[in-house]
Order: structure tokens, then sequence, then C-alpha cells
């Protein structure tokens, strides 16, 4: 932020860029303003390694960030039951999480959703983060 003179960062990933992108945000929550995945999940030794962490170091990890993640039904690599834990995960660390599914979307970046992620964006910086979390919602 500082180099670039930029007042807000959202960090964004696909697939395996998805998850490092989760695991920059949640690790680095002072650098980034946000967070958006499509086709992403956090695997087991990122959760293990955290709990470690947040036990060491709670004051540092924040949980204020906003996550959207948005996956593909129809992904043949990344399953929606692996997105949904990844999503209840995060809401049970007290992550303002969102998941939305998509029905006819495979393992691809949906680029419709860009205008969509942008008002998102644009939405969770003028509000505080929410403490309620929203179910995962199957959109068109």
């Amino acid at each position: 932020k500082q180099y670039y003179g930029a007042r807000h960062v959202l960090i964004s990933g696909s697939s395996a860029g998805a998850h490092m992108a989760l695991m920059l945000g949640i690790l680095h929550p002072d650098l980034f303003d946000g967070i958006q995945t499509f086709m992403g999940l956090i695997n087991t030794g990122f959760r293990v390694s955290y709990q470690r962490l947040v036990k060491q170091h709670p004051e540092s990890l924040s949980r204020n960030l906003p996550v959207l993640m948005i996956h593909g039904w129809k992904d043949p690599y990344i399953s929606v039951a692996s997105a949904k834990e990844t999503y209840q995960w995060m809401k049970n660390q007290g992550f303002d999480v969102q998941l939305i599914v998509r029905p006819s979307m495979e393992h691809q970046h949906y680029i419709p959703d860009n205008a969509f992620i942008l008002d998102w964006f644009r939405s969770t910086l003028s509000q505080p983060s929410s403490s309620a979390h929203p179910s995962p919602k199957i959109l068109p």
C-alpha cells in the first residue's frame, strides 16, 4: 500500500492462486482490505498451522478481512464440497466470508463476475465488517 500509494488493496486468485490469496490475506491482514477467490480452498496443513499460530500470537491476526469466494458447481478439479468446507472453516474462525456457487461454471475465472466483484469490494469498504455470516448462495 505504501510503495504504490494505494488506499485499498484487494488480493484475488484462481485455483492455486486462490489458495495463495487466502493464505496471504489470512496471515497478513494488514496488507489487504479484502480477499476474492475463484475455485479456492484452504488445505488441512494450513488450517493446522493457522490454529497453532492463533494460539501463539492471537493479537497479530485480524479476522475482519472480508472474503468473497466464487466457485463453479461443475468444477472437475475442486469440488463444491471442498469450497463449502473452506467456507465453513473460515466462518468458524470468525471471518466475514461469503461463498457463491455458480451452477454453470467450471474451473474458470468467470469474466462476467468482474463487475460484481468490484461492486462487492466497494461495498465492503463502505461498511464495517459484519458478524453475521450469510449462507452459501447458488446463483446463475
